[in-house]
């Protein structure tokens, strides 16, 4: 990794000049975020608001008023796959570095619920967009009696927007802390969902369960390195044959910068480190077949799927029972 400083690499020389771009850089953030919350994202922007749009580029003139990018606030666009989430959450995840709370557990209630909001949609993606691209994955979780697994469910939005995704989907999400937990039983009985999401506290480390499941999800930047090399025999075992689990990588930016904040930032984290190409490693020496990468491009993590290896006869294998405790 190269020693350059930042102020070397911003080419400023001045510290004080480059603490206050970056500033600038994250009242910006502010800005973008604010203007895809507003009740309507494409309708005119207030004059001092957009003059920040203007300068990032990020907004374009309409009647005599300035507008967001269509890009920005089309359909499809991050203004409907939950960019303003992620902005705020990464802001308030920035806060708590700041202060020197780095790992997840040290977080305040508002940054753990932020940052569990802001991977809502990854959830219903898995099922309606990612499940096609796996084998006969999307025809399994339409499947009367399909299961999948949360892991570090967090405060329960990945796990209910997988749920809401496939009506014939159970979820269990799993997690070691109360005060999310908490969280996620509320969530699940606001969204409607107590007869198809249980949660149970549990460590990914201790899963017992066999052809229990069509899909897991594992965040593996989430989840301490001791605890996921253990748990992925264990995963394997939970999978039905054919099933998939899908990480989710996080994968440092393009520039020095971003690389340098990244490492920083998962150092304190106590989760893995484990880069793309090692979880594919890890995932073939556990026994995992094919293994697929789906590079989703920043700020968005790379997705690294796998198989346990099976056919589509064994798709049918015996339904678990859920239960609120871990079996």
């Amino acid at each position: 990794m190269s020693t350059a400083t930042p102020a070397a690499t911003s080419g400023t020389g001045d510290p004080g000049r480059l603490v206050a771009e970056l500033t600038d850089s994250a009242f910006a953030l502010a800005a973008v975020a604010a203007a895809l919350r507003r009740p309507d994202p494409g309708a005119a922007l207030e004059p001092a608001h957009a003059q920040v749009l203007v300068a990032l580029g990020l907004a374009e003139p309409c009647g005599g008023a300035w507008i967001l990018a269509p890009a920005l606030v089309g359909p499809g666009g991050p203004s409907s796959t939950g960019l303003a989430d992620r902005l705020q959450a990464a802001l308030l995840h920035a806060a708590g570095l700041a202060e020197g709370r780095f790992t997840w557990a040290e977080q305040d209630a508002a940054t753990k619920k932020a940052l569990g909001l802001a991977s809502g949609p990854g959830g219903r993606w898995m099922v309606t967009g990612l499940a096609s691209q796996l084998d006969d994955l999307a025809a399994r979780l339409a499947t009367p009696g399909a299961a999948a697994l949360d892991v570090g469910t967090g405060v329960g939005e990945i796990a209910c927007a997988m749920a809401e995704a496939a009506p014939a989907l159970r979820v269990v999400g799993i997690d070691v802390l109360d005060d999310v937990l908490g969280v996620a039983r509320a969530t699940v009985t606001r969204r409607r969902l107590d007869g198809r999401v249980t949660l149970r506290r549990q460590d990914v480390a201790s899963l017992s369960e066999d052809a229990a499941y069509d899909l897991v999800y594992l965040p593996v930047a989430y989840i301490p390195e001791p605890a996921l090399a253990d748990a992925l025999p264990r995963i394997g075992a939970a999978l039905r044959p054919g099933g998939w689990v899908v990480a989710a990588v996080h994968v440092p930016g393009p520039t020095e910068l971003g690389r340098a904040v990244s490492d920083w930032r998962e150092s304190g984290s106590g989760g893995s480190t484990w880069t793309a190409d090692e979880t594919e490693q890890r995932f073939r020496l556990a026994g995992f077949e094919p293994v697929r990468r789906v590079p989703l491009g920043p700020p968005l993590p790379t997705i690294v799927a796998a198989q346990r290896p099976g056919g589509r006869a064994d798709a049918t294998a015996a339904r678990p029972t859920f239960s609120a405790e871990p079996p």
